[in-house]
């Protein structure tokens, strides 16, 4: 307790700053009452008043009131994370990551027999490329995991999340034998989670060990016989591996095998998508639709297409159908919002960023991919209606705390361009040409190349 003071200053200093962060509305700083408080129980507004109540506070930009309330909480509920650590959520899910990071700095000394302090700190140095040091916080993670007297649930759960991030970590850095010891050891933990077998199959790829990894996707397949044929699966797995060949030959000999398969159709319409291939997505969206007429997924992908080929006028009525029917589907806003804004047209425009702020209001957790990619749409949507501050200040905040896409990377480059920041713009787009993955802005990117040379 004796550093507690001190440190509890610096928090409550960053906190007053909470109430304008970044660019992104204050309102949209949500982090549902049933996610912070780690439950899928029901009537969890009656047992956590005070919970709810603090992301009220929070949502208003008034943190320290927040903070103690979540304090005040955890007294009350033994079961619930510490306080510190639900305002640490809170902050991240928001964009404010200094605060995000002080707080956690004082949950490693106030709460440090609770393993999620050390998985989120380590998530924090993952993210960063700070590998060695992640692996050490896991590893820490583990081991107050397994000594966890507190809440059975939260105690399972955080042991999984650090074999999960542990694994992650030592995949990133090629340990292969070591990313398979804690996927192995998640697996044995929660051998129900789906995810973990593709990854687990992926670093027997690299180690040379093809056969192991095909039986385990189809232990995948016999676990849940709606999963994707293990032909398919080790495809995806493959492309992700940069292994592009063996990609194509595994994706096209299980969609050979399993052509009645709709999954199948809409996993090799996507890959096609993904290597530029769109004749090829088309065909297997066609094949799909044939497959579950009243799928929205081939409409979805023949946008998709569209967007990739230029072609935004079509591609926005074909978002525009799915959003019809599906006015809550994130890649039907998405979409539709990015095809409008396309066609630099100022009532188009301002539509879009209608659509951007209602997928950035749902998915506002920066840790996640379309919570990044979301905000990335929404910071475009605010440049096209001159509203270039507020454009700037949330991009720069998602390239400093996130990998981006060669596309989010072209629309970061335009922002800093035209604020003259050219050096910044070149590096964006030199790395987003790099990449293989197709995007609709390259002819545009490679023309901006030149201009900020």
């Amino acid at each position: 307790m004796k550093n507690y003071a001190k440190i509890s200053h610096v928090v409550s200093l960053s906190l007053i700053l909470l109430g304008g962060f970044l660019g992104v509305p204050r309102a949209e700083a949500q982090l549902t009452l049933g996610k912070l408080v780690q439950s899928s129980e029901k009537d969890l507004d009656v047992r956590y008043r005070d919970v709810a109540d603090a992301i009220v506070l929070f949502q208003r930009g008034n943190g320290p009131a927040a903070l103690n309330m979540l304090r005040t909480a955890k007294q009350q509920h033994a079961e619930l994370p510490p306080g510190e650590i639900m305002f640490a959520h809170l902050c991240f899910a928001s964009g404010n990551t200094k605060p995000g990071r002080e707080i956690l700095q004082v949950a490693a000394v106030e709460a440090q027999d609770d393993p999620e302090v050390w998985n989120m700190l380590a998530d924090l140095q993952l993210r960063e490329g700070h590998f060695a040091e992640a692996d050490l916080l896991f590893s820490k993670a583990i081991d107050v995991a397994n000594k966890f007297k507190g809440n059975v649930k939260r105690r399972e759960a955080q042991l999984i999340n650090a074999y999960a991030g542990a694994a992650m970590t030592n995949e990133r850095r090629s340990q292969w034998e070591l990313a398979e010891y804690y996927l192995r050891a998640w697996i044995k933990l929660a051998p129900q989670t789906a995810e973990v077998y593709p990854r687990l199959a992926a670093t027997l790829i690299n180690t040379n060990h093809f056969d192991q990894a095909m039986k385990v996707l189809q232990d995948l397949r016999t676990l849940d016989p709606n999963q994707l044929p293990a032909e398919i699966t080790l495809g995806m797995t493959y492309q992700r591996l940069g292994k592009t060949e063996e990609a194509k030959q595994s994706m096209l000999g299980g969609l050979e095998k399993h052509a009645d398969d709709f999954g199948s159709q809409i996993a090799v319409a996507r890959w096609s998508l993904g290597v530029g291939d769109l004749d090829r997505a088309r065909t297997c969206a066609a094949a799909a639709l044939a497959l579950q007429k009243n799928s929205h997924l081939p409409d979805l992908i023949n946008a998709q297409a569209d967007y990739l080929q230029g072609k935004f006028a079509e591609a926005e009525a074909g978002f525009q159908k799915v959003y019809q029917d599906q006015p809550a589907n994130y890649d039907a806003i998405n979409g539709l919002a990015l095809s409008m804004l396309a066609q630099n047209d100022a009532a188009k425009n301002k539509l879009a960023l209608q659509y951007a702020e209602l997928n950035a209001k749902s998915n506002n957790d920066f840790r996640a991919p379309r919570g990044i990619q979301a905000a990335s749409l929404l910071s475009w949507a605010l440049f096209h209606n001159d509203k270039k501050e507020e454009a700037i200040k949330l991009m720069a905040t998602i390239i400093t705390n996130s990998s981006v896409s060669p596309e989010t990377g072209y629309y970061a480059a335009v922002l800093f361009a035209d604020q003259g920041r050219k050096d910044v713009a070149k590096e964006l787009l030199t790395k987003a040409l790099a990449s293989k993955t197709p995007f609709a802005y390259r002819n545009k990117a490679e023309a901006l190349l030149e201009a900020v040379k």
